[in-house]
């Protein structure tokens, strides 16, 4: 029977991730996720301030386990778990194999980072783009307001127009190809992985 010595602490409900990391926002979830992996003083787990001690040590001419490398290891898997935790399906498809902090990190980072926050007038372009065929009229019809409408207004005119096309077509619902993601204030369209990456 395992003593409690032997369990490994997880960390309770209200410090769990409750950012998805999607192709979508991934300076919001990193800013997220350094914050909880800093409470559970587990930082030094995706940078570069820890490295894995040695798997064993030797005592009196023999070889056995080092007692630092096994409670290393079970920090890191605290921060992996808390890492994968805040994963949606496709992100988490993307670190299939790693089970290091560092290196689950470090693959999201190569995966979705750009580096800065995407422009307005970004946010607009693509989002208008993935709207697909059936919005071209309100697609052109929103190029030509000048001055271009804010994001987060633009969404509520797609949805509305979405809206106002049912009541028109019945059930059939032409193609909205937008998913919209709410975070804090701010939303981007859904769309494939490493849409932003350079």
């Amino acid at each position: 029977m395992a003593s409690s010595q032997d369990i490994i602490h997880i960390p309770s409900a209200s410090h769990l991730p409750t950012i998805k990391l999607s192709s979508v926002n991934y300076l919001v979830w990193r800013t997220h996720m350094r914050l909880l992996l800093s409470i559970h003083k587990l930082s030094s787990h995706i940078d570069d301030s820890s490295s894995p001690p040695s798997e064993t040590i030797t005592i009196d001419n023999k070889s056995a386990s080092n007692p630092e490398f096994v409670t290393w290891t079970e920090s890191d898997q605290k921060a992996a778990l808390l890492i994968l935790s805040s994963l949606t399906e496709e992100a988490a498809a993307e670190v299939l194999g790693l089970n290091r902090a560092k290196e689950i990190r470090n693959a999201l980072e190569n995966l979705y980072t750009i580096g800065h926050p995407v422009t307005e007038s970004d946010k607009l372009h693509w989002f208008l783009r993935g709207l697909g065929p059936s919005y071209e009229i309100f697609s052109t019809a929103i190029r030509a307001v000048k001055p271009a409408p804010l994001f987060r207004d633009l969404v509520a005119q797609a949805e509305s127009h979405e809206l106002f096309s049912q009541s028109i077509h019945g059930t059939s619902t032409p193609p909205a190809t937008f998913h919209i993601q709410h975070n804090r204030g701010s939303s981007m369209p859904s769309r494939g992985r490493g849409s932003f990456s350079r």
